[in-house]
């Protein structure tokens, strides 16, 4: 979560190195610590998560998933853990990269073999035939969805197949938060400051509109996540650098592995990186 002493120690590091000290993803408590320091505070997304202990599909706000998922078996699909086969799954990813027109990075996951042998693969298959997966990072502080690769050719209601898969073994196995990751919080707030820069990108709009539909199906609840800077100048600098590295991400196999090398200005790390 982070403290106000670790911002102070990032800003002081930042200094140092004759750099801005940025925070992406923040959570609220930490971005409250902040705003108290001075620093300038923009709400950037929201995460979807879900108690896997709680979850009731019975709910009447999940309805439209009640539907999904019924559309999912009528077609004979079945979504469970499995060993990762990776030349299936990269068949897959290969596949809905070409109908998506590539995939982000920085903070989004990529496909990668060694990346992916480290976390929860859910495969969802009609058959023996693949038709989609779902990986996800696991840890003392819960689950959290990170590659979701529907066949663009799947039945309806298989990426749903897949997160519910999910979170009933979650359910079994006692953890306690399953995140199914951010949402951009134009996708929420249609008058927020960010909305402007949204009209930038029509396509980057209409996904997090379809993003947002699509986790809501699972009646999460929304966390606000932050982006901090030391002032508007370097949040905006910060923004525009984001924006490009996660549209426009190097290839994985090209991935600087220091610093310096970097686009953006931060240590690299294998959630950013696609590897491990």
């Amino acid at each position: 979560g982070g403290t106000a002493a670790d911002l102070a120690a990032l800003a002081e590091r930042a200094r140092r190195e004759g750099r801005a000290g940025i925070l992406y993803k923040a959570p609220p408590r930490l971005a409250a610590q902040a705003r108290r320091a001075g620093l300038t505070v923009l709400p950037l997304a929201r995460e979807g998560w879900i108690a896997p202990d709680r979850f009731a599909l019975e709910r009447p706000d999940c309805a439209m998933l009640r539907r999904k998922l019924r559309k999912a078996a009528a077609e004979g699909v079945i979504a469970r853990c499995e060993a990762p086969v990776m030349a299936e799954l990269q068949r897959l990813n290969a596949d809905w990269v070409a109908a998506h027109g590539g995939e982000l990075g920085f903070s989004m996951g990529r496909f990668e073999p060694g990346y992916l042998a480290g976390q929860r693969v859910y495969v969802a298959r009609k058959g023996m035939r693949p038709v989609g997966f779902a990986s996800f990072h696991t840890g003392p502080a819960g689950w959290s969805l990170d590659l979701l690769r529907p066949h663009p050719a799947a039945p309806d209601g298989t990426a749903q197949a897949l997160i519910a898969a999910a979170i009933a073994d979650a359910a079994r196995a006692g953890v306690a938060r399953l995140s199914l990751a951010a949402v951009p919080e134009p996708a929420f707030a249609p008058r927020g400051v960010l909305r402007p820069i949204f009209r930038l990108w029509p396509g980057a709009a209409r996904s997090a509109a379809g993003l947002r539909q699509f986790k809501q199906a699972f009646a999460p609840r929304w966390e606000r996540l932050y982006l901090i800077a030391p002032g508007p100048v370097a949040l905006a600098l910060a923004g525009w650098d984001l924006r490009r590295t996660i549209a426009h991400p190097p290839p994985v196999a090209a991935v600087p592995d220091t610093p310096a090398e970097t686009p953006i200005a931060s240590p690299v790390s294998a959630w950013h990186m696609g590897r491990r």
